[in-house]
């Protein structure tokens, strides 16, 4: 003899099926912002990388380092303070962008 399934296991069966589904067409998936933060602030560009944004990952490498070689060649006594505010307003940068993209996947 065949046991009847109860109808409330189906529906939960249904509802993890349902989740499966939303998982696996990306509509789940949230970035950490403060992992973007982190990977920006260690090197200019990894952030935009760990996001997907392969072209604002370039731009921002690039940005860094002409910004760097100005501040280095013109104004070479703020080359302390630069090295300190570069990484940390790439990293907020990068921060503010995992954001949206949370908020626009929500």
């Amino acid at each position: 003899m065949i046991a009847e399934i109860p109808s409330d296991v189906l529906s939960d069966e249904r509802r993890v099926v349902s989740c499966a589904a939303t998982l696996s067409e990306g509509k789940a998936d949230v970035e950490n912002p403060w992992l973007a933060f982190l990977f920006n602030f260690i090197f200019a560009g990894a952030g935009f990388v760990y996001l997907g944004k392969l072209g604002w990952a370039l731009a921002d490498f690039v940005g860094t380092i002409v910004v760097g070689v100005f501040i280095a060649y013109f104004h070479h006594d703020s080359i302390r303070l630069a090295s300190i505010a570069l990484p940390i307003i790439n990293g907020v940068i990068a921060y503010s962008t995992a954001n949206k993209m949370n908020a626009e996947a929500r």
